[in-house]
């Protein structure tokens, strides 16, 4: 028996609300879990019907054979990890890594003196988790990356002292030095910051997140990295000296990227893998 497109399951939304709200996982796990579960209702809800049983009693059935709420969410949260302490773990190893760049970068491309830009690091993980991330809706979304795209080439020509328009962009654009993907900016270059967003919107259409649309995790992933860019770039311009302001430019850039390409799930994966590998080699 065919579904109708047209009808609502509201008893399976409202149970499967229930069951999701004492989970101990990020907001995307849920998701991927709803539809999962929700599906699965589905499939059973129709075999049901094609036993002869009436839709209100099969929704019932399908509900009870699923499980009780207590029970399952008991189970699941010893199973799954806490995303918190996934989250915390996430949120250490970017900055980890925005401070080793930060602290290396200087003294191996321009001779520099090191400098610990650990307040530039908070700045960034403030920004992004308490502001930027919070942004959910895809038609601002879209809106704020056009604004901030031609924020940068306009800030793009005015530190090349040329004229802003649409002849510069495309100069730009198609004659990039792909030899000099660092410099005295470090990487806050046209061509790196071109190719780590390539990289980026890569990772969105690889990903395992086939719960939310392509386009809504490309514009999503693409709002961040270039809204910490801007933000990044204003931040700059009010630091005491221009050695910190590219220190600043380029933790912004670096964290809004790793932001996108280092994921709960991705971590969880690989540390499956090396607690296997680990036992494996245990083992023998």
């Amino acid at each position: 028996m065919e579904l109708s497109k047209h009808e609502t399951f509201e008893e399976f939304d409202v149970y499967l609300k229930k069951l999701l709200e004492k989970l101990h996982l990020d907001q995307d796990e849920k998701m991927e879990l709803e539809e999962e579960w929700k599906q699965h209702l589905m499939d059973h809800y129709q075999a049901l019907l094609q036993q002869q049983m009436d839709r209100e009693a099969a929704i019932q059935a399908a509900i009870e054979q699923f499980g009780e709420i207590a029970m399952l969410q008991n189970e699941i949260n010893q199973t799954y990890p806490n995303a918190k302490k996934n989250h915390l773990i996430n949120t250490a190893i970017i900055a980890c890594i925005c401070l080793i760049a930060s602290i290396l970068g200087p003294i191996i491309l321009i001779g520099a003196r090191p400098y610990f830009p650990i307040a530039a690091v908070m700045m960034a993980y403030v920004i992004h988790s308490f502001i930027i991330n919070k942004q959910k809706n895809v038609v601002f979304s879209l809106f704020c990356i056009l604004a901030s795209y031609i924020c940068f080439w306009q800030l793009a020509a005015q530190i090349k002292q040329e004229s802003f328009n649409f002849e510069f962009v495309l100069n730009q654009l198609f004659s990039l030095e792909w030899s000099r993907l660092t410099g005295s900016n470090g990487l806050f270059e046209i061509v790196t910051i071109h190719m780590m967003w390539y990289v980026l919107l890569l990772v969105q259409l690889l990903s395992s997140k086939r719960y939310q649309p392509l386009g809504k995790r490309i514009t999503q992933a693409s709002f961040q990295y270039w809204a910490m860019i801007i933000v990044g770039i204003f931040l700059a311009r009010l630091q005491s000296s221009a050695e910190i302001g590219v220190i600043f430019l380029n933790i912004f850039m670096l964290y809004g990227f790793l932001q996108q390409i280092i994921s709960v799930q991705f971590l969880s994966i690989w540390k499956e893998k090396v607690f296997r590998l680990v036992n494996y080699r245990v083992r023998n």
